[in-house]
């Protein structure tokens, strides 16, 4: 039988309270004030809480139901080149982080230091990656090419099964009939739907990866729901449609927008680093938040244990 890890900061997937001052994102039992807890919809905003993962169960509470904003999601980063394996992470350790207030994706951030910090960072692990667009260019030589739309074809791009189903109370299978069927009657052929591979599959292969498919796809655009491959297509060069929770900002365009007839968005590489900025600021090393207080923001050196 396989081993669990032990993960030293939260027990299990879920939401937990801080119940103490101990800012550090660690629970009783690793040495933290932060508890598992059962029904977050009932608390009232005194006590920070955190949503850590996605927890597909009867214990599931959805966030978008939270009486109050004092909660922050931890997941895997909206960058995810971070992940995989490189020259900065070669053992594609998951040191990276999503930290986003009061939101799973990201809409805005509470810092704006992020590109700076990130960079920062990055530079600590090897100085041959000063910034995050060198760790990008690393893995996928082709990045960066102007966001517009090349052709007519759309890639749909599906969340997991659950995703879809305890987010959006509709199965993956219909979401993806009827987003094909709706692309077809506005012109745009649809020759491909890409399902979420697991993330062993990802980081042992590059080509299981969307930046790799998209080279080797080329669509005109693609179409997700809930997903951080918003910004894996935008890095390279493909406009987004999204169908619902996105961390694209001004930088995609919406479903809603799309079917009423807005064009995809072709938004330009300076705008797209600004916000790639509110991106990184939401980004955290696994560090920063669990051996240090989340609330000050100072830089710290990604080193992990």
């Amino acid at each position: 039988m396989k081993k669990k890890k032990v993960k030293k900061f939260l027990s299990d997937w879920g939401w937990y309270k801080q119940t103490g001052k101990d800012a550090r994102i660690r629970n009783g039992r690793f040495g933290g004030t932060y508890e598992w807890c059962a029904d977050p919809q009932h608390t009232t905003g005194e006590e920070h809480l955190v949503k850590f993962g996605n927890n597909f169960d009867s214990g599931w509470r959805d966030p978008w139901k939270m009486p109050h904003g004092n909660w922050h999601f931890w997941d895997n980063p909206e960058l995810c080149h971070l992940l995989y394996p490189s020259s900065v992470n070669p053992l594609h350790q998951k040191v990276w982080i999503r930290w986003v207030k009061n939101s799973i994706l990201t809409k805005a951030s509470e810092f704006t230091d992020g590109t700076d910090r990130i960079n920062w960072m990055l530079k600590q692990l090897n100085a041959c990656v000063p910034t995050w667009q060198d760790l990008v260019r690393e893995l996928d030589p082709t990045a960066f090419a102007p966001i517009k739309v090349r052709n007519k074809t759309a890639l749909i791009i599906t969340s997991s099964p659950n995703c879809h189903l305890y987010y959006y109370q509709e199965s993956i299978g219909n979401w993806t009939n009827r987003i094909k069927e709706k692309l077809n009657k506005m012109g745009w052929e649809v020759n491909v739907v890409r399902h979420k591979s697991s993330r062993k599959v990802r980081t042992s292969s590059a080509d299981a990866r969307l930046y790799q498919q998209l080279q080797n796809k080329k669509p005109g655009i693609i179409v997700n729901q809930h997903s951080a491959s918003t910004i894996e297509a935008l890095c390279s060069g493909v406009p987004v449609i999204s169908t619902g929770d996105h961390c694209g900002g001004p930088c995609i365009t919406t479903w809603k927008q799309f079917i009423n007839g807005a064009d995809p968005t072709e938004c330009n590489q300076a705008d797209f680093f600004a916000w790639m900025n509110v991106i990184l600021s939401n980004v955290r090393h696994k560090t920063e938040i669990v051996n240090h207080d989340f609330r000050k923001n100072v830089w710290q050196k990604p080193f992990w244990p």
